[in-house]
């Protein structure tokens, strides 16, 4: 009998959500590791290997954890997040985030055909360049949070095509897209790729300056204002949102 597709996971929590329209929200956070990408502001840089045991919080908001070992399988996933959903409806949804999810697709399938029967929603945190991974668990998702990753913030790499082959699948379901957004962000940059986005659809911007480290340094005030005027012009909803959980000293 074929073995069951196994994950590798960094970490299971309860927190608040720190980024885009639902920050303040009380989520279910399960970061998986592994990354196809390598953003130089990237905060989750200890998730980007495959770690050899999994974090899992004891009790929901003790910050207590014990250690199981990786890989996990999906049943047993199901039994380590049960502990900290006893009362489901405090939660917003369960998040999916990463590194990237996508990358474990074969072993979301099973998983989040389980997660269904729990009646939460899931929320998937994703850099958005694995459409065809994405087409395999929509059907299994409420929500997805898409990163469109901006050239200049990439050393120059272009996903834009990736991110609209993306944004076709991820249609089918509530849709929220962020920008991050660093100094070397130009007003032309960014409405090119809003202009490209519009195409697909009317979606909830969230325009994320950048935390600053490593030497990646935020725009200022007058230019996120600026920016938001652009995305204004073609979107019914943008924000400038940071990210709050740095801010809040959350984790």
């Amino acid at each position: 009998m074929p073995q069951s597709p196994r994950a590798y996971i960094y970490e299971i929590f309860v927190g608040l959500q720190g980024e885009g329209i639902y920050v303040g929200e009380r989520e279910l956070f399960i970061r998986f590791c592994g990354c196809n990408l390598s953003c130089p502001y990237c905060d989750t840089k200890y998730a980007l290997v495959k770690a050899s045991t999994c974090s899992v919080e004891e009790e929901a908001g003790t910050r207590k954890f014990y250690k199981v070992s990786n890989p996990i399988d999906a049943d047993e996933l199901v039994g380590l997040i049960s502990p900290l959903l006893k009362n489901r409806k405090i939660y917003h949804s369960v998040v999916l985030t990463g590194g990237e999810p996508l990358l474990w697709c074969d072993f979301l399938v099973p998983f989040l055909k389980r997660l269904k029967e729990m009646n939460l929603p899931v929320t998937l945190e994703t850099n958005g360049i694995l459409p065809v991974e994405l087409g395999k668990i929509i059907d299994f998702v409420d929500i997805v949070s898409m990163d469109y990753k901006l050239p200049s913030t990439l050393d120059g790499s272009d996903y834009s095509d990736k991110h609209l082959l993306f944004l076709e699948v991820a249609k089918a379901r509530e849709v929220i897209i962020k920008f991050v957004i660093t100094r070397n962000v130009g007003f032309s940059e960014l409405k090119n790729a809003l202009m490209l986005v519009r195409k697909i659809g009317d979606f909830p911007i969230v325009l994320q300056p950048v935390s600053p480290s490593g030497g990646v340094e935020a725009p200022d005030e007058l230019a996120l204002l600026r920016m938001q005027e652009i995305g204004k012009e073609l979107f019914s909803s943008v924000r400038v949102i940071p990210q709050m959980h740095k801010i809040g000293g959350w984790k």
